[in-house]
């Protein structure tokens, strides 16, 4: 997509500045000017308040970026606002454009160069009303960088590829394409909620019970209620939610043209100020799958590997295995006929049991380790045998509790209840330690 007359007129207004500057700079004869050790550039700003605008037009997109007073925008066809940090820090990039070197005895307008038919056009405005444009060609034999030239300038030069890549990449990325609030950071403390939804009914729903040190914690709040570790909530979804966005901004229709209707699957977040974020997710087929934030008539895609815990379930989420606590979320554990107390004063971990102080090492090594061991095999669908062991641990994360009951199913498996409703199996052998240590 080729830059428009309308976008260079919208630009012009935007800055204040006639057409003819710009027409102008297009024929113009402007040489780079050279160093001291006969170098060459084509830009050499002391900073990016020094520049008023950058139009970039490539193979495949086109955009025009302007700053004015510390304020980057973009202004482009899209609906989609332009990314200001993005903005700011390609302008700072483009402060000094070094050259490599010239190519003796080259001409732009020989066609083996790939400057008749450039890449990229590229113009340099000015808060002084100058200014570059500057054209980018093929790429060197040998990787060596582009070659480039000014635009009415025969001579060839060699831009190393770091700088030119700046303008040969889709101008998308210069448009904020995130789906939600942002999570990083203290953005973290403020999600509440997070619902996974496939085709359009929720498949399980989480709730932020508690942040301790920073450390946000979650429960599971259905399928079954359970109180789960925090590290794998973070494995599983908050580090693949803090890294989603968009890499390109789709053009049709989103409900007709990509599947993101009402029945599509979804990922719902909610926040501590009442608000909450939908976003549609459609087929996850291929390398890329399209998005859109509800409420949005713009449709993104985004990578398919950034959507993979779509598809995770439940026990997925808890990372397969029933528990994984720190020792300091529990406050007490109940264990068949013996209650646990834990208490940590002054970095010193204490254990009481059913009221007489008990061995924290012979806790620490034994029974707490058995409790973070018990491996889920998968959702349990059998109807469960006779009561073999129940455990409660009442914890100290927000006043959460867990109650597990274990009962026997066919072989070496048991059934496992969360909080009074049969969820998933386990393996015997898992809780053998856990049955020694309730006798």
């Amino acid at each position: 997509m080729r830059a428009t007359e309308k976008k260079l007129v919208l630009l012009s207004v935007a800055l204040a500045a006639c057409a003819v500057v710009f027409l102008a700079l297009l024929w113009a004869d402007r040489k780079p000017p050279e160093t001291a050790k006969n170098g060459y550039y084509f830009t050499n700003y002391p900073s990016a308040e020094a520049l008023q605008a950058v139009s970039v037009e490539n193979d495949e997109s086109s955009i025009i970026l302007v700053q004015s007073n510390g304020t980057y925008k973009a202004l482009s066809d899209s609906p989609v606002p332009g990314d200001e940090r993005e903005i700011a820090q390609f302008f700072q990039r483009i402060c000094y454009l070094p050259l490599l070197r010239m190519v003796e005895g080259a001409q732009a307008s020989d066609g083996q160069y790939g400057l008749t038919k450039p890449q990229a056009t590229v113009l340099i405005q000015d808060a002084a009303q100058g200014g570059t444009m500057f054209l980018l060609g093929n790429t060197v034999p040998g990787g060596e960088g582009f070659y480039a030239c000014l635009a009415g300038d025969d001579r060839v030069f060699i831009m190393a590829s770091s700088y030119a890549e700046l303008f040969l990449e889709h101008t998308d990325h210069f448009l904020d394409l995130s789906l939600f609030p942002s999570l990083e950071g203290d953005g973290l403390a403020d999600l509440m909620e997070i619902e996974i939804g496939r085709d359009g009914a929720s498949a399980y729903r989480l709730r932020q019970a508690g942040s301790i040190g920073g450390t946000a914690y979650f429960s599971l709040e259905e399928p079954w209620h359970l109180l789960l570790g925090a590290e794998p909530v973070k494995n599983a979804l908050l580090t693949p939610l803090r890294q989603l966005e968009g890499f390109r901004v789709l053009e049709g229709t989103p409900g007709a043209d990509y599947g993101l209707t009402e029945e599509s699957d979804f990922f719902r977040l909610g926040f501590r100020d009442g608000t909450s974020a939908t976003v549609l997710v459609g087929p996850r087929e291929g390398d890329a799958i399209p998005v859109m934030a509800e409420g949005s008539a713009t449709a993104l895609l985004v990578p398919a590997a950034s959507l993979s815990f779509m598809d995770a379930e439940a026990e997925e989420i808890m990372g397969r295995v029933l528990l994984r606590l720190n020792v300091n979320d529990i406050k007490t554990l109940t264990l068949g006929p013996h209650t646990y107390e834990i208490k940590n004063s002054a970095g010193e971990l204490r254990v009481i049991r059913d009221g007489s102080p008990w061995d924290a090492a012979v806790f620490l090594n034994t029974l707490f380790p058995a409790l973070n061991h018990i491996s889920i095999g998968g959702p349990c669908e059998d109807s469960a045998g006779p009561e073999l062991l129940r455990l409660h641990i009442s914890s100290s994360v927000a006043e959460e509790s867990i109650s597990l009951v274990f009962r026997r199913l066919d072989g070496r498996r048991c059934a496992v209840e969360i909080n009074g409703q049969t969820a998933v199996w386990c393996d015997l052998a898992a809780v053998s330690a856990l049955l020694d240590a309730a006798d």
